[in-house]
């Protein structure tokens, strides 16, 4: 897979992943944990929340200057216990 992100994106570049988790309230805390762990830069974070509130997708976007940055975020945002997917 590394290759193919690789091939087909021009650094620097917006990236969002694509969080969704349990609607907790340390939920949003944890993704910027993660997120500001490993990019130093402005970022932009949206959240919706389910129709029954049960779950939150969080959308943040950073403009990532290199793969290594996308991996880190992505491997420590699935880590989140609360979290059941990130895309």
């Amino acid at each position: 897979m590394k290759t193919k992100l690789i091939k087909s994106i021009q650094f620097p570049a917006k990236f969002t992943f694509k969080v969704i988790g349990l609607s907790k309230p340390n939920l949003i805390n944890n993704i910027i944990k993660v997120v500001t762990l490993h990019y130093s830069e402005e970022y932009q974070i949206k959240v919706y929340k389910s129709s029954k509130g049960n779950y939150s997708s969080v959308n943040i976007t950073i403009n990532a200057n290199h793969i290594d940055e996308i991996e880190n975020i992505y491997e420590n945002l699935v880590k989140i216990k609360i979290v059941r997917f990130v895309l």
